[in-house]
C-alpha cells in the first residue's frame, strides 16, 4: 500500500500560493478598470469600461477592448493661435464682404 507522505509546511505553503495566484489573478483582472479610473479626466466613457470589463472581461477579448479604451485618449480641440493685428482678408468666413452685408439701418431723422 503506498501512501502520500505530506507535512503539514508543504500544504500550508501551497495554500498560500493558491490565495497569492488568486489575488494577483483578480488584481489582473480589473487591471483595465484601475486604468481607467487613474486617467478618469482624459476618457469620457469610465462607465462603459467598467461594464464591458466586469461582463466580458474573462472572453479575454472583452478584457483587451476594455484595456484600449481605458488606454485611449480623448481627441484633442485644435487651438488656433491668431497673430495680434490679423485682419481676415476678403472671402474669409470671417472677414469683409463674407457673407455680404446687409445695409446699415439709417437712423431715423428727428422732425
Amino acid at each position: 500500500m503506498i501512501t502520500a507522505a505530506t507535512t503539514t509546511g508543504s500544504t500550508a505553503a501551497s495554500s498560500v500560493l493558491v490565495i497569492i495566484f488568486i489575488l494577483v489573478a483578480i488584481a489582473a483582472y480589473w487591471v483595465p478598470t484601475l486604468v481607467a479610473y487613474v486617467r478618469r479626466s482624459e476618457i469620457p466613457n469610465l462607465g462603459s469600461i467598467v461594464v464591458i470589463n466586469a461582463f466580458l472581461g474573462w472572453t479575454m477579448v472583452g478584457w483587451v477592448v476594455a484595456l484600449a479604451m481605458a488606454m485611449r485618449s480623448r481627441p484633442r480641440q485644435p487651438q488656433y493661435i491668431v497673430p495680434p493685428g490679423w485682419v481676415p482678408g476678403p472671402g474669409h468666413p470671417q472677414g469683409p464682404g463674407y457673407p455680404p452685408a446687409s445695409p446699415p439701418d439709417s437712423p431715423a431723422t428727428p422732425q
